[in-house]
C-alpha cells in the first residue's frame, strides 16, 4: 500500500496541472479575443467611428443588447469569439483594411512576442504552465483571424452570427466595393 502512494501522488499532480492548464486556456481564449477586438476598436476610433463596442462571446443580435452604452460586453459562453461594432460602416477599402486588419495585427504581434519570450528563455519552466495556454489561445485567435475562407459555426453558438475570419471579411468587402464601382462606371 505504501509503495502505491507515489504513483497516486503523480497522477493527482498530473490531474491538477492539466486542470490548471485548462483554466488558463479558457481564460486565455477570453483575453486573446478581447485583445484582438481591442485592435479593431482602436482602429475604428482612430477612423472616427462612433458607438464603438466590443462583444466577447455570443450575443443575441437585438438592438438593445448591442446599442448599450457599455464599451465591452461579455455575451454567452463560449468566449472564444467576438466582434467589434461601430457606426457608420466603412466607406472605403482603406477603412476596411485598417479596421479589419488591426485585430490580426495585434494577435500576430502578441503571438510573435510569445515566440520571442520562449526563444530567449526569459521565463522559468513552471511559469509556462500559465503562459503556454495563454500564448496558444492567442495563436488560435490569430490563425482563425487570417483564415481566408468562411469558418464553421460553433455548435454551442446558436445565437451568434455565422463566423467569418478577418481576412475573409476583408476579401468580401473588397469584392463589394469593386462591384459598386463597376455599377457606378456602367
Amino acid at each position: 500500500m505504501a509503495q502505491d502512494t507515489p504513483g497516486y501522488a503523480f497522477i493527482l499532480a498530473l490531474i491538477v496541472v492539466l486542470l490548471i492548464v485548462w483554466v488558463f486556456w479558457a481564460i486565455g481564449q477570453c483575453l486573446a479575443v478581447l485583445l484582438h477586438e481591442t485592435g479593431h476598436w482602436v482602429a475604428a476610433r482612430i477612423m472616427g467611428k462612433k458607438n464603438c463596442g466590443i462583444v466577447v462571446g455570443g450575443l443575441k443580435h437585438d438592438a438593445t443588447a448591442i446599442s448599450s452604452l457599455r464599451m465591452i460586453h461579455f455575451g454567452t459562453w463560449p468566449w472564444n469569439k467576438g466582434f467589434t461594432h461601430y457606426t457608420p460602416p466603412p466607406r472605403t477599402v482603406g477603412e476596411v483594411l485598417l479596421i479589419a486588419g488591426s485585430g490580426p495585427l495585434v494577435s500576430g504581434l502578441l503571438s510573435g512576442l510569445g515566440i520571442i519570450v520562449a526563444w530567449l528563455h526569459v521565463l522559468p519552466i513552471p511559469a509556462w504552465i500559465v503562459v503556454a495556454p495563454l500564448w496558444l489561445a492567442n495563436v488560435r485567435v490569430f490563425v482563425v483571424s487570417i483564415w481566408p475562407g468562411p469558418l464553421v459555426a460553433d455548435r454551442h453558438a446558436t445565437d451568434a452570427l455565422p463566423p467569418e475570419s478577418d481576412v475573409y471579411f476583408i476579401l468580401q468587402q473588397i469584392q463589394q466595393f469593386r462591384s459598386r464601382k463597376r455599377l457606378e462606371n456602367s
